[in-house]
């Protein structure tokens, strides 16, 4: 048999072992497992910075367990598909996803942070954050959230910058659930909702790196929720939201223009209107909108 013949069948060999593995809902549960536990582990084996011999190690492992979960999503059975958990089971599950995302972010800061705090004192002293630093482009919704949440971990003994960066994992992790209540709402069952509650890069992104395009993700998704139920008003304010808060979401209403099934007005209102409402929110810092605009 040919190198060619051998490293084919092998292939096959363990595509099938594969597609016979996930046919046990066990599999699953220990794949979960074995994320959850390897996050768990060097959180807390780990200093409170991250060193970067570690830091590509976690990436790469991390990295191979996320296409580990692409993989079997891809493979899964109509067995796996009927996975259903009871809610005392989500009631367990949740806080536990909370917890790894704490753990992460006890891995220190990183530059991000650094900004945020920086956008939290502004905000706190009753500045502007687009002329007072230059580490901070976005819209002024996540700046006054950053305010709040520094006001926040700053009660009761003065500022404690872990507490903060706590809060910012608890505020982003919410949406992370709002996101997935949409997901469920719509098309994914139970079991996709917990690999991407236990993804390895999720649980990395939102604890340690605490990058807030989930909260801009979540208002979006929800904003098409209710332009497909035929909310636009609504749908058009949480669209906007999105925008004043991360402006990944810009171009989606072009995709909207395709869409048949929303009316010709409508979608020419969509395609406007929270584009205008994103101009709105930035007009109490009109005069410095040179900062604004570089």
């Amino acid at each position: 048999m040919s190198v060619k013949n051998t490293i084919q069948s092998t292939l096959i060999s363990v595509a099938n072992h594969t597609k016979s593995a996930l046919q046990h809902r066990f599999t699953w549960l220990i794949v979960l497992l074995v994320a959850a536990l390897f996050n768990t582990g060097f959180a807390l084996s780990s200093s409170s910075e991250v060193q970067a011999p570690a830091c590509i190690f976690q990436f790469f492992i991390n990295t191979l367990l996320a296409l580990t979960f692409t993989y079997a999503v891809y493979l899964k059975s109509k067995k796996t598909i009927s996975f259903n958990l009871t809610r005392q089971i989500w009631f367990v599950l949740i806080p536990l996803a909370l917890g790894l995302r704490l753990l992460m972010a006890k891995l220190g800061s990183n530059y991000d942070l650094e900004s945020f705090e920086i956008a939290g004192d502004i905000v706190l002293n009753g500045d502007s954050v687009y002329a007072h630093t230059n580490r901070y482009n976005y819209g002024p919704f996540w700046a006054y959230c950053l305010g709040f949440l520094k006001l926040l971990s700053s009660i009761g003994g003065g500022y404690n910058k872990t507490l903060f960066h706590a809060y910012i994992v608890c505020t982003l992790f919410l949406f992370e659930l709002i996101l997935l209540k949409g997901l469920r709402k719509n098309w994914y069952d139970q079991l996709m909702c917990l690999i991407l509650l236990f993804n390895p890069l999720s649980i990395i992104l939102i604890g340690h790196h605490s990058q807030f395009d989930i909260i801009a993700i979540a208002t979006a998704y929800w904003a098409y929720i209710k332009i497909k139920e035929n909310n636009i008003l609504l749908g058009i304010i949480l669209l906007g939201l999105s925008y004043s808060i991360k402006h990944i979401f810009v171009f989606f209403p072009l995709i909207l223009l395709f869409d048949q099934q929303i009316t010709l007005k409508n979608r020419l209102i969509i395609a406007v209107t929270p584009a205008l409402i994103f101009v709105a929110t930035f007009m109490p810092f009109i005069s410095n909108w040179q900062a604004i605009k570089t």
